[in-house]
Order: structure tokens, then sequence, then C-alpha cells
């Protein structure tokens, strides 16, 4: 970042930066979070892990196109993500296994965004796969997952969109919003079952902040992590 591709035994100034907030350092690039909302990356970028619209390497930081509400970053070893002020998450570069989050494993040279996230509060972007945390507490992972990194007990199958980290041990809390209610967590519980599916168990019992709220969800976390069998599908 200092206009030169020397290594060297002693920090060195990144050329440019005078407001920066919060750096992350990746495989082969960095990101840094202005005071502005704006991010700058620089290093290498042959999967658009910059976010500028290209594949060229920069020896400076380079403005990622469109942001301009970042409050975080991190830096993988292809791609890139920053969460916005809004709680939504953006990626951009490489996205083999869909670690970009957004339904697609086609790599993008600019910040797309990360499907389903509204209240993320941090992001850290691994080798092939990332994760947010939640205001609610959650944690939601999506890419890569041959060795579990997802946390969804479904080691093996990629994701090319969020989906909840699932506890080691089964609570009563089962939509994953920090709360036990009787009309939302237990009340699903009930429905289930009697053999209810789909709606019939989520309708009018998700929290707001649920981390679970689709029947997929809340049916894998019954099945899997409190043992209930035999659920509709």
């Amino acid at each position: 970042g200092n206009n030169s591709a020397t290594q060297s035994p002693i920090p060195v100034v990144v050329s440019g930066l005078s407001t920066a907030t919060s750096v992350s350092s990746g495989s082969s690039h960095n990101c840094a979070v202005l005071a502005s909302g704006g991010v700058q990356c620089w290093g290498s970028n042959g999967s658009g892990q910059l976010g500028n619209n290209s594949t060229t390497q920069s020896l400076v930081p380079v403005a990622v196109s469109g942001l301009t509400t970042a409050t975080r970053v991190s830096s993988g070893n292809f791609h890139s993500c920053a969460v916005l002020a809004s709680g939504g998450v953006q990626c951009w570069g490489n996205n083999g296994s869909g670690r970009l989050g957004n339904n697609s494993t086609t790599q993008s040279l600019i910040p797309v965004g990360v499907s389903g996230l509204t209240t993320a509060t941090s992001v850290s972007a691994g080798s092939s796969h990332s994760c947010a945390l939640l205001v609610s507490g959650g944690v939601q992972c999506w890419g890569l997952n041959s060795s579990g990194q997802l946390g969804d007990e479904t080691g093996g199958t990629s994701a090319l969109a969020p989906g909840p980290v699932l506890p080691g041990v089964c609570t009563m809390d089962i939509d994953g919003d920090g709360v036990v209610g009787t009309l939302s967590d237990l009340l699903m519980v009930t429905r289930a079952g009697m053999g209810l599916s789909g709606s019939s168990v989520t309708q009018n019992a998700v929290g707001a902040q649920a981390t679970r709220s689709t029947w997929i969800d809340i049916r894998a976390y019954l099945a899997r992590t409190c043992g209930m069998r035999g659920l509709a599908p």
C-alpha cells in the first residue's frame, strides 16, 4: 500500500490513508474502512477482491465501488465483505462455493448484497466461506462447508446464501432470537409435534430478530439439535 512491491522489515506508511477507522489483512490483499463510510483496498486483485470493478492489482489503496456507509470490513483469501450501517452485508471477489452469499457462484468485481442479512454487526471473510454476527447474537454463515465450517451439521454441502449456525445444545429458543416465548417458540414446538409443517408452524410465531425464520431452518434445528424425529416435511 506504499506504491512499492518491495518487502520491508519495518512498518511503512500506507499511501493516502488518513481517516481509517479499522483495517483487515487477507492472504494477499488488505482493506480499510474510512471515517466517511467508504472502503479502500490494495494488493492482489486477480478475483476482483479489491472491489473496484477491475482485476488489476494495486500497490496503493483504491476505492471499493459504491460503498459509502460501511462500518466493518474483512479481507479473505480471494474475496472481501463489508457490513453496512443498515445492518446489511456486501461482498465482492471470488464466489466459488457461494462465498459471496448472493445465491450465485459467479465472481463479482464490485460489491453485491448478501441475501437476507439486515441486522449484521460484524462480518468475517474466511478462505472459502464467510460468517456474520447478528444483533440478536446469532451467527449466520455461507460458502464452502467441506469441513463443517458453516456450523449447520451438514458438512460437505456448500451454501450459496446465509444459514444459521446451530448450537450444540438444544434450547427452547427455537427461532434463535434470544428470547424463549410461549406464543412463539413453545407454540412452534407444539405445532410441529402435532404434525403440522411449513407456515402452519411458523405463522405469527417467529420473532423479529429470528435467525431461524423458515420451516426448513426450524425443522433442521428441531431434528438435528433437539432430536425431534419424524417431523413433517
